[in-house]
């Protein structure tokens, strides 16, 4: 069973590939970007990008779809061995590109009820290691779980930031631990353009 792509065969009709045609793609496919494309003729699916750079697809009965999204986590995993985990434990993950983060999400992998508050520090290589003056948390609500298992937030009130640009250290530092021994946080997060 094969597909129809828009590919056109030597008499000018749109072609279906099977398992035994040789598909080849030319070096260079532009794609447009931003506005949804109108359905496509019988037998033909239209790939576009959004204002978010997500590939899409549009198929000839109307029916749309994500290909790609520049959607990701960022996740860390905080082990106390056993025993509960060190105020004062760091992580750090070293960052390419730039990025928004737009949720963040802890769970106590183990299923032990606790409370843990971590903080986040973005800097420069340059300037590396992060230190506590650059927590983009600042003043706001740090990525926690408050006596239970788990804690979530997609409110970021009185952070610095929640832009982060390429050839950044983030550090997550365990700023306070009760009865946790083994959490993992996660950043929800969407590169930029």
């Amino acid at each position: 069973m094969g597909f129809k792509l828009p590919i056109i065969n030597n008499n000018g009709k749109p072609k279906e590939l099977t398992s035994n045609d040789d598909l080849r793609i030319p070096s260079a496919v532009q794609f447009a970007k931003g506005a949804t494309p109108a359905t496509p003729a019988s037998g033909y699916v239209n790939l576009y990008f959004n204002s978010d750079n997500e590939l899409l697809y549009k198929k000839d009965t109307g029916g749309e779809g994500k290909i790609f999204t520049p959607q990701f986590a960022l996740s860390v995993i905080f082990d106390g061995g056993g025993s509960v985990i060190t105020v004062g434990t760091k992580i750090g993950v070293y960052t390419a590109f730039d990025f928004g983060i737009y949720e963040w999400t802890l769970g106590s992998i183990d299923g032990t009820s606790g409370s843990i508050e971590v903080d986040i520090w973005v800097d420069t290589h340059a300037n590396f290691p992060p230190v506590v003056a650059d927590s983009i948390c600042s003043t706001g609500t740090k990525p926690n779980i408050s006596s239970g298992t788990k804690g979530q937030s997609t409110t970021f009130t009185n952070w610095t930031t929640t832009s982060i640009s390429a050839g950044r250290w983030i550090f997550f530092n365990v700023h306070s631990v009760a009865s946790l021994k083994l959490v993992s946080v996660n950043l929800f997060c969407k590169k930029s353009n």
